[in-house]
């Protein structure tokens, strides 16, 4: 298994698990953070630098919704990079509406730990699942 793979893999098994502080110590203390959406949608929405900011934003999605499940489906790696596709299932706390989608990642790794997380996801379906 690649350096690149068991990093990403190790994040996503200790995230599933909501072991939130596992997950980040696999990450580069500036870790930089991109969730592909205009922060004026949601607060935890556009980019943040560092694990501290990083932590913030990952505790922001934990006031509106649940993680009931979260799978990494498939991980290409090439070197330091990797991409992957990941099946979540979330509710949202405030309406109850649980909405089922993927998520595609794009990371970068140096050193073994993660520096760059890109993710993109279904703004739509997030948005309907919210009234």
């Amino acid at each position: 298994m690649s350096k690149t793979r068991e990093v990403v893999m190790t994040i996503y098994k200790a995230y599933a698990d909501r072991d939130l502080d596992a997950a980040l110590s696999h990450c580069n203390d500036n870790m930089c953070f991109v969730w592909n959406a205009k922060e004026a949608m949601e607060p935890y929405c556009g980019e943040c630098h560092g694990k501290a900011a990083f932590l913030n934003k990952l505790k922001m999605i934990d006031v509106d919704w649940e993680i009931v499940k979260y799978e990494s489906v498939e991980l290409i790696c090439e070197g330091d990079s990797a991409a992957g596709r990941v099946q979540i299932e979330y509710q949202n706390k405030k309406t109850g509406n649980t909405i089922e989608t993927e998520i595609g990642h794009f990371w970068q790794v140096e050193a073994n730990q993660a520096v760059k997380l890109i993710e993109f996801y279904d703004t739509a379906t997030m948005m309907a699942s919210m009234n």
